[in-house]
């Protein structure tokens, strides 16, 4: 199964090592505690899932001021009236602290959790029934169909909480991902829309072709109009987008913008370089931004020192010089 991680490489590796947190999103580890609800309501089929367990908080992956808000996991396996296995797999949901339950991104919160679940058991109906069919036609070589479907965070602090669902499914025949992204302000819990981030968002669907297009070869899209299924995205409200703490990143699903098999793209904005694409920059992600580039000026002068002492020791070649910081990724995942 394929995982999507994010990670802008900001600047030289001096700014880098100071404020990147790490590639990713931020989620509970793997590992699971101890079982903290009942079994989720029975499905259609009559069946029960697994109870939900909540996630291990991994604290190294969170700022002061984030709400430290964990995922619990369900387990979920679907057999035929023979006992033989069509579907397994799990979804995530969001597991909401009670300090936030009564506050409005507390309810925001549980109503994506009723999204969740009611997307999670449509797929998992629709794939037990395919499987069903494919059992009749393999018979003994017939292999369990797979879903999962992962919650993750990119931010939750005091502004803005954003969050991700990853919803992947196997079959004999295809793989397939589909992402779900909210972003709710923190304080009064309402969903926002892109355009409520994007400083001009009638040209956003020609501002991200446009980089898509210019940061990789346009073989990788065939030919598919980049420009108008984005359009179309942006439309109908398909756009997966969420915030992160230094800046906002777009994923493009495996065949959404591009021929299934050249994987998916990202494209990330970071406030620190890219103000002009916001509408507003959060004061303590402004503040990190200005932290960020007198660490860099530092970095730079650093290596400038190094590389004239490199050129007065008479050292063959160049020497060394900071990499020049880039102000946003379009990046392809395999």
């Amino acid at each position: 199964m394929k995982k999507t991680r994010y990670c802008a490489v900001l600047a030289a590796g001096v700014l880098a090592a100071a404020l990147a947190t790490g590639c990713g999103s931020k989620k509970a580890e793997a590992t699971t505690a101890a079982v903290t609800t009942a079994a989720e309501s029975a499905p259609d089929n009559g069946e029960t899932d697994a109870a939900m367990e909540v996630n291990e908080i991994n604290e190294s992956e969170f700022e002061e001021g984030d709400l430290k808000i964990p995922t619990g996991n369900v387990e979920v396996e679907r057999k035929n009236a023979d006992g033989t296995v069509l579907v397994e797999g799990y979804y995530e949901q969001v597991v909401i602290p009670d300090s936030l339950k009564d506050k409005p991104i507390g309810k925001a919160l549980e109503a994506f959790n009723q999204a969740q679940i009611e997307r999670a058991r449509t797929d998992i109906a629709y794939l037990e029934s395919e499987a069903e069919k494919n059992l009749k036609d393999k018979g003994d070589k017939f292999k369990a169909f797979e879903y999962n479907s992962d919650v993750s965070f990119s931010t939750q602090n005091q502004d803005y909480v954003s969050i991700q669902a990853s919803s992947y499914s196997k079959t004999d025949a295809e793989e397939k991902t589909v992402y779900h992204t909210a972003t709710y302000d923190t304080k009064t819990g309402n969903e926002l829309k892109v355009s409520d981030i994007v400083a001009e968002p009638d040209k956003l669907a020609d501002v991200l072709a446009d980089r898509l297009l210019h940061e990789n070869s346009k073989e990788d899209f065939g030919d598919v109009d980049v420009k108008g299924k984005i359009k179309e995205m942006i439309t109908n409200g398909t756009l997966a987008w969420n915030l992160e703490d230094d800046g906002a990143v777009f994923t493009f699903a495996e065949g959404t913008v591009a021929p299934v098999d050249n994987g998916e793209f990202t494209v990330k904005y970071l406030y620190a370089f890219t103000p002009e694409f916001f509408k507003s920059v959060p004061e303590a992600a402004m503040k990190a931004a200005q932290e960020g580039a007198e660490i860099l000026d530092d970095g730079n002068d650093a290596a400038d020192s190094k590389s004239a002492e490199n050129s007065d020791e008479g050292a063959s070649g160049p020497g060394k010089e900071a990499k020049p910081a880039q102000e946003s990724i379009a990046a392809k995942k395999k």
